[in-house]
């Protein structure tokens, strides 16, 4: 905790990062946690829910805000309500989407979303494994809103990142970004905010930034990820050329009302940022600088500020942070779920810490920057054209 913010700002030891978003805590069948199976619980491969709010405690008590993902739109097949709703004549049937014939069509990217099982079919954007509530059904609706309740209100969580928020709710075969889950955003934050005024939300709307606005423009949520952006700055790096970044930041600078989108380089579904720019340390720092000089709420994705590689599939890109050069990179006394990355020996927080030249010394200079200075978190944007997109 005090590697990311030890709550002095004296001191320059530090990351400085004032939030911090966990992937999914939830019992989960899968390794990832996105398929959950228990709403209301932390999955025992990490700990407790005493264990979580003995983290929440040690981060408010630096200045550091938590959220959690939140996987509203499917739940895991092996979740008690689907196991349920097998039975036509069960409570929970209605819970998720059944017919009794396969109505035939294909999802928003062209992959099955018709499954069957025991003579009737069911709905899931993802796959077999993760089926989608049904949120024309009251009850789900609800519920859902005391998982929210309970996670805010009884633990403390100070918000969430909303996985895969344009699936909400389906119009047939219209399937994202439907007018039935802008209706239904609405209605989640007027819940939310009266839990708690402060609570924050960042949606996942892996779309056009036209497309985001609406979230964010109809008080919806209140950030979302700008992913168009996100490779603008990755691509305008790796060809020396601001031509792409610039025109991109300026788009959804204009798009997305101020302030309210989220910035990233690359995130837990992609290939890591190092290894977009060929472990480029020059060209990840040039990326770092964009990120945390420019508008918007940035998100770094952990071991990005020290270099960490990593390339699909998606377990090679989710491994051990590599503290040192010690035996398993300081991660661990016994062997990690996944094993390091490539050029941990190299690349780890030890040798990186004292190194003024360093990816993270960089970072770290970056982010007191930007927390000393308001004009790089709230301020308005002019881009300067110099004639030369090297500069």
């Amino acid at each position: 905790m005090d590697y990311l913010n030890d709550g002095n700002p004296e001191t320059s030891t530090d990351l400085g990062i004032t939030g911090i978003w966990l992937m999914p805590i939830y019992p989960s069948p899968t390794y990832h946690g996105y398929n959950v199976t228990d709403y209301y619980s932390v999955n025992p491969d990490y700990g407790t829910v005493d264990d979580l709010k003995n983290l929440l405690d040690a981060a408010h008590a630096r200045g550091i805000r938590l959220i959690l993902d939140l996987t509203l739109n499917h739940t895991s097949n092996e979740h008690p309500w689907f196991v349920q709703s097998m039975d036509p004549s069960a409570p929970y049937h209605d819970w998720y989407i059944w017919s009794d014939v396969d109505p035939g069509y294909t999802g928003s990217w062209g992959q099955q979303v018709w499954f069957p099982l025991n003579g009737m079919y069911y709905y899931g954007t993802f796959s077999a494994w993760s089926p989608d509530l049904n949120y024309k059904n009251p009850a789900a609706y609800a519920e859902m809103h005391e998982v929210v309740r309970f996670w805010m209100e009884e633990i403390g969580v100070d918000g969430f990142r909303l996985d895969a928020a344009k699936h909400i709710v389906e119009e047939g075969s219209k399937q994202a970004n439907t007018a039935s889950t802008h209706a239904w955003w609405e209605n989640f934050r007027l819940f939310y905010k009266q839990v708690n005024p402060l609570a924050v939300t960042v949606a996942e709307i892996w779309d056009e930034p036209h497309i985001n606005a609406e979230y964010v423009q109809g008080d919806e949520v209140d950030l979302a990820f700008e992913f168009y952006l996100a490779d603008a700055y990755v691509n305008s790096v790796n060809i020396e050329s601001s031509k792409t970044v610039n025109e991109q930041i300026e788009l959804s600078y204009n798009l997305i009302p101020p302030l309210q989108y989220a910035t990233f380089l690359t995130n837990h579904d992609q290939d890591r940022v190092f290894s977009h720019v060929g472990n480029d340390p020059q060209k990840v720092m040039a990326l770092a600088a964009l990120l945390l000089t420019g508008p918007g709420v940035p998100f770094l994705y952990y071991g990005e500020e020290i270099g960490m590689e990593g390339q699909y599939p998606h377990e090679q890109i989710r491994r051990p942070m590599q503290w040192s050069a010690d035996q398993i990179a300081g991660f661990s006394t016994v062997e990690p779920w996944e094993p390091l990355g490539p050029g941990w020996e190299s690349y780890n927080v030890d040798l990186e810490s004292d190194d003024p030249a360093s990816i993270l010394s960089h970072y770290r200079n970056l982010i007191s920057a930007r927390n000393q200075h308001s004009a790089l978190r709230v301020g308005d944007l002019k881009v300067v054209n110099k004639g030369n997109e090297s500069l």
